[in-house]
């Protein structure tokens, strides 16, 4: 474990310094297209991406220079009004890959979460998710994003898609630090993403269901 902190040291290290070499100017730049935008839907768009901006520079700021994840700092809230927030945004990160969609439940669901590092969990899911739907190469891609309370009254939140589905082997190594299936990948998105999920003391699970559709389950 320490070898692992170690190494992600030297990762955050270096993604703190290219992306703040950036990322404020992109901001500045969005929210200006946004204030200029006609269109409603542009503006809406805009103004997520320019947020989004600000929280990757927030969430980029605490794990500098630092061998460990930073602790997270929750706050209580309704998890389906955060997911609402997110949803222009996620839309952006799937591209032209899938549609994406919410199935939030009817009544507020009261959780404690860190918002920046919760933004950062739905963005490396979903991104996944539209990535296996790009390789599946097939049309009609789609990710649900859904909620709902389990008998004990704790918030459950799904992130399902019809991608290619995973593997028997790829499965047994799931959340192995810096494991990826990908050309070139470097298996940072889902080891931040347990690592998070870890910290927030959830219970999590990614597994590709019999009826072929691929099923990321997180209980508060």
């Amino acid at each position: 474990m320490k070898a692992e902190r170690e190494a992600y040291g030297k990762v955050i290290r270096t993604m703190s310094h290219e992306v703040n070499n950036t990322i404020g100017g992109v901001a500045a730049l969005l929210e200006m297209l946004a204030d200029s935008a006609d269109d409603e839907a542009m503006r809406e768009a805009l103004a997520s991406a320019e947020s989004r901006c600000r929280s990757l520079s927030e969430f980029i700021g605490n794990y500098a220079d630092v061998v460990k994840l930073a602790e997270p700092k929750p706050l209580r809230g309704d998890l389906n009004a955060f997911l609402r927030r997110m949803l222009p945004f996620l839309g952006i990160v799937a591209g032209g890959e899938a549609s994406v969609s919410q199935n939030l439940c009817g009544v507020p669901l009261d959780v404690s979460l860190d918002p920046v590092m919760f933004e950062q969990v739905m963005v490396n899911i979903v991104k996944n998710a539209s990535e296996s739907i790009r390789l599946k190469g097939e049309a009609g891609g789609c990710i649900e994003i859904s909620t709902y309370a389990d008998p004990r009254g704790h918030a459950v939140l799904e992130i399902s898609d019809n991608g290619g589905g995973i593997s028997p082997e790829t499965s047994r190594r799931l959340f192995t630090p810096f494991f990826s299936t990908k050309s070139g990948g470097r298996g940072i998105g889902l080891t931040l993403v347990s690592e998070i999920l870890m910290r927030h003391h959830c219970r999590f699970s990614l597994r590709t269901l019999d009826t072929g559709l691929t099923l990321f389950q997180i209980r508060f």
